[in-house]
C-alpha cells in the first residue's frame, strides 16, 4: 500500500499542473512513469499511455523495450 504524504501529494499536483500547462504531453507522461517506479516498491518498469481519437503517445521508465 502506498502511504500518501504531503510530498507525494505535492508531486502529483505538480504533474497535474504540467498536464494543464504544457503543450507537449511527453514530459508529464515521462514524469508520471518515473513517479510510478518510485511509488510501487519492487517494480521493474512502468508505462503510461495517453490516447485521444486516433492518436496516442506513451512514456516508460525502468527496464523496458522501446515501443516506437
Amino acid at each position: 500500500m502506498v502511504r500518501v504524504t504531503r510530498q507525494l501529494a505535492e508531486r502529483i499536483a505538480d504533474l497535474a499542473r504540467l498536464l494543464l500547462d504544457d503543450e507537449s504531453i511527453d514530459t508529464p507522461l515521462q514524469q508520471i512513469a518515473e513517479l510510478a517506479m518510485v511509488l510501487i516498491p519492487g517494480s521493474a518498469a512502468a508505462g503510461v499511455i495517453a490516447a485521444a481519437d486516433a492518436t496516442w503517445t506513451h512514456a516508460a521508465a525502468g527496464d523496458v523495450a522501446d515501443l516506437d
